[in-house]
């Protein structure tokens, strides 16, 4: 046999090292090493899915306590507030206005129904001694007539002249007795009508005196139930920059000054579009997610949806419609407050023992739905049907409990072009959840 001469031994070599490179590079990609090694992955697990429909929603509340400044007055000013966003007990003072204005006033209205007091006790006392007077003239004008009346008779009986005089005299006793009753009369109407007269000026003065007390009894204002208080914009002060209202603000007669909203009736408004509004129905459970709170999950549900269309006027322009939904809070927390903003999930439908998987791990392939199953080291395409879906996470037919998936694409098994995932597509950006 022929042996190969010195000039073919780095042939050999060369030969040996792109074969020994090739089989490595042939294990890397097909048993796991390299890029599908560090894919990430998912466990196939079986529990339940909820397809639900979410949108931007606003905490609002059904029923609240107003306290406004008093009626009908004039110049108020707040002397003291309570510390807003502050929880406060029924029956607590939370607003003071400066009230020395009033007090005045109502020094001035005391001195007017005093006053007015004695006219009246010295009218009727004018009434008594005139009623005494005439009460002693009519009694002596019936004694003249009955005097007179007395000696006409004897008179007419002595000699007919002296009857004439004494029966002209009687005539002229009666005239006067009933000019005595006329002026009797007359006296008793003018005594009534000053007395009259002198009681509605103190009634008119008690009345003026009562609507002061009335009101300085509403310069301090008490919470007639028990919540945290909201201070109100004071657009008086600054129709430009309105800001909430402060000590030393003027207000005008009845304002509303405050609101104590009853945390028990706090409720979650959303807005729904129309594609969203045919899935729904009152009565679903719906799940609550508020900013500010992120570290909690509220329940409840929804309780009503607007029959018509409402315009939100500060989501840009033109503004747009929506339908509002209302659903109710199953157990507040005390950390809610009014206009807190959130999500709304209205639950349409669950899918118990259902195969779960992220969003991120289907992907179309040649126009199929499929996943990247392991197979040994790495990652092969396998056709799955899904049976739900949501933002989230999806549930799938087709694979068993406990099968790992990639969540993103390996490189090496389809172009680029291929395989890109399939991500649910949520209607107009408000809608959460869709059925299949």
């Amino acid at each position: 046999m022929k042996t190969l001469g010195p000039a073919w031994k780095p042939v050999l070599i060369a030969l040996l090292v792109l074969a020994a490179g090739g089989g490595g590079w042939w294990g890397w990609r097909h048993f796991g090493g390299g890029t599908d090694a560090s894919l990430p992955t998912a466990v196939v697990r079986r529990g339940e899915l909820l397809e639900y429909v979410r949108c931007d929603g606003q905490l609002w509340v059904r029923q609240a306590a107003y306290l406004r400044a008093p009626h009908n007055a004039q110049d108020l000013h707040i002397m003291w507030l309570a510390s807003a966003g502050k929880p406060v007990r029924a029956g607590q003072v939370v607003i003071r206005f400066d009230s020395s204005e009033l007090q005045e006033q109502m020094r001035e209205q005391q001195a007017e129904v005093n006053s007015a007091g004695a006219e009246l006790r010295q009218s009727r006392a004018q009434a008594r001694l005139l009623a005494e007077q005439d009460r002693l003239g009519l009694a002596q004008a019936k004694v003249a007539v009955e005097e007179a009346r007395l000696e006409a008779a004897r008179q007419a009986i002595l000699s007919p002249i002296d009857g004439a005089e004494a029966r002209l005299a009687l005539r002229t006793a009666e005239a006067a007795l009933q000019v005595e009753q006329a002026t009797v009369v007359k006296h008793q109407q003018s005594s009534a009508a000053s007395i009259t007269r002198h009681r509605e000026a103190l009634m008119l003065a008690q009345a003026k005196l009562q609507r002061r007390q009335a009101i300085f009894a509403q310069t301090v204002l008490r919470a007639p139930v028990s919540g945290v208080i909201t201070y109100m914009s004071n657009n008086r002060a600054s129709f430009a920059n309105p800001q909430t209202y402060q000590v030393g603000d003027q207000v005008f007669s009845g304002a509303i000054i405050a609101e104590i909203p009853v945390l028990s009736t706090l409720e979650m408004r959303g807005n729904l579009v129309q594609a969203d509004r045919g899935q729904l129905q009152v009565g679903e459970t719906a799940r609550m997610h508020i900013n500010a709170l992120p570290d909690r999950q509220f329940h409840g549900r929804l309780y009503a949806i607007s029959p018509l269309t409402e315009v939100v006027f500060n989501q840009g322009w033109p503004p747009p419609r929506f339908f509002i939904a209302y659903a109710s809070i199953r157990h507040p927390d005390p950390r809610l407050r009014p206009l807190m903003k959130g999500d709304l999930e209205i639950i349409t439908r669950r899918l118990p023992h259902a195969l779960i998987l992220p969003a991120r791990a289907l992907f179309i392939l040649n126009g199929k739905t499929v996943v990247y199953l392991r197979h040994g080291r790495g990652f092969q395409p396998y056709p799955i049907r899904v049976v739900g879906r949501n933002p989230q996470e999806i549930a799938i037919d087709g694979l068993a409990a406990g099968a790992t998936v990639a969540l993103q694409q390996p490189g090496a098994k389809a172009p680029a072009a291929a395989g890109k995932p399939a991500m649910p597509t949520p209607g107009a950006g408000v809608r959460a959840g869709a059925r299949t």
